[in-house]
């Protein structure tokens, strides 16, 4: 018997790894000039990687892939190396704007205790390495929103 939460979270998470793997990509292009080797983007990250543990050379080649995601402390040094957007990666954007409709659309017609378990149950099924990695993204997300917000209203005054 399929369990249909364990494949929509499944299908989440291969969509969240290919993002990631695309926005890693992309930030190592900008800092590269290319995507470079994963010996060298391993040898590269493990020079900033103060606080957490380094990598392998197999690691940045999943990575790169979408094969997998770091855990909190390597995103933190990606995201502050890279300059990598979170939200471009957490929050996936689909094409299939029928889907994307239809997801609105289940999500507006449910009550608040409904959502609110659904979201309990998906929460559920993470493994600790996903779940420091949603922590790391709301934590960044929120300091985006502080910084933004003190830029606002300095950039308004006479």
């Amino acid at each position: 018997m399929r369990n249909e939460n364990f494949d929509g979270m499944n299908t989440s998470r291969n969509l969240v790894n290919t993002l990631f793997a695309a926005a890693l990509r992309d930030g190592l292009s900008s800092t590269f000039g290319r995507i470079p080797s994963a010996a060298k983007f391993a040898d590269a990250f493990n020079l900033r990687a103060h606080g957490t543990s380094t990598i392998t050379r197999e690691t940045a080649r999943k990575w790169l892939r979408g094969d997998a995601i770091p855990e909190i402390g390597k995103m933190r040094v990606l995201i502050h190396w890279l300059n990598l957007d979170p939200k471009a990666f957490l929050q996936p954007l689909t094409s299939d704007r029928d889907h994307a409709s239809a997801v609105n659309d289940e999500l507006i017609q449910s009550d608040r205790a409904s959502v609110r378990d659904k979201l309990i149950t998906i929460l559920q099924l993470l493994d600790e390495n996903a779940m420091e990695t949603l922590y790391l993204t709301a934590m960044a997300i929120q300091d985006l929103k502080k910084k933004r917000n003190k830029v606002e209203p300095a950039t308004q005054r006479p």
